[in-house]
């Protein structure tokens, strides 16, 4: 006599018949999420008041920095993973994005240019998810690998984010002070070439009187030099934070690359204690698979 099965339960995240404790942990993880977008608003925020964070760093300010930007990439990554691995259906996540997204622009605060980022970044998560999810709904056991193949994808994401909020706050300063250069770098650079050459002269031994005069001749040079430069670059002023901000992007890639597989560890650790703290269960499914063959069962 063949063993009776069980009947499926109605109840998934499709059908929408729930139980309540369902989507009070849902909601929990889309708390998560919206803290972890609103923080790295925040941190995305500093950069575009004070963008000299990185063009003038001091060590203590510009580390303080860096350490809140790889903390909220990694906060975003590690709730971006839950919602993935945990959230269904599909349009509570969309919608999470949505909310998510609106939080990080009201946090960075930089008008309509903040907002299409936002709007921006929303749709690379949305394709995000859709990737992750097909590739979850192929496989036959529960893993994050689907996770751990785009997590260059959504770093790559969260690294252009810090690029444009660098770029914003130095886009804003430009038209409102009218430089191409700004003074602080062509004063450093002044004060840094003119003290070099200050080094050589005494090198050279050169006498006091003649030092002076050489000093005097070279600094007004160098200032003739990089006025000239100003001038020259003012009409390329709109297009100098889009660079900037792709060489920055360009040198947070690996970094970003390293933090992403941080986060892999990291969410399959914090996958196996939601599970061990029954937040999380692993579920069985019996699926139907559509196949083409030569006979006819029916």
């Amino acid at each position: 006599m063949l063993p009776k099965l069980n009947k499926p339960s109605d109840a998934s995240p499709s059908s929408g018949k729930m139980p309540r404790a369902y989507w009070v942990k849902t909601f929990v993880c889309l708390v998560v999420f919206w803290a972890a977008m609103a923080f790295f608003g925040l941190v995305c925020r500093e950069l575009v008041d004070n963008y000299f964070i990185l063009l003038l760093p001091s060590a203590g300010v510009t580390i303080s920095w860096i350490v809140r930007l790889l903390m909220g990439s990694l906060f975003v990554g590690l709730s971006t993973g839950i919602l993935v691995m945990l959230v269904r259906p599909a349009w509570v996540v969309i919608t999470a994005y949505i909310i998510g997204s609106i939080l990080f622009a009201l946090m960075l605060g930089a008008g309509f240019s903040g907002w299409i980022v936002a709007l921006i970044f929303a749709a690379a998560l949305t394709v995000h998810f859709w990737i992750a999810e097909r590739q979850m709904n192929n496989q036959i056991h529960y893993s994050i690998h689907p996770l751990s193949d785009l997590k260059l994808f959504l770093f790559a994401c969260i690294a252009g984010l810090s690029s444009i909020a660098f770029g914003l706050g130095y886009q804003a300063d430009v038209a409102r002070r009218q430089y191409a250069i700004p003074p602080e770098i062509r004063k450093l650079a002044l004060d840094s070439s003119t003290k070099q050459f200050g080094i050589v002269l005494e090198v050279l031994k050169i006498g006091a009187a003649q030092r002076q005069v050489f000093m005097g001749n070279t600094e007004k040079s160098i200032a003739a030099a990089l006025e000239g430069m100003e001038q020259q670059l003012k009409s390329y002023a709109s297009v100098i934070p889009l660079v900037l901000g792709a060489v920055l992007f360009a040198l947070l890639l690996p970094f970003f690359f390293l933090l992403s597989i941080l986060e892999v560890l990291g969410l399959a650790i914090l996958m196996f204690f939601l599970r061990l703290l029954g937040f999380a269960h692993v579920r069985t499914e019996m699926l139907e698979v559509e196949r083409l063959t030569l006979h006819n069962l029916k």
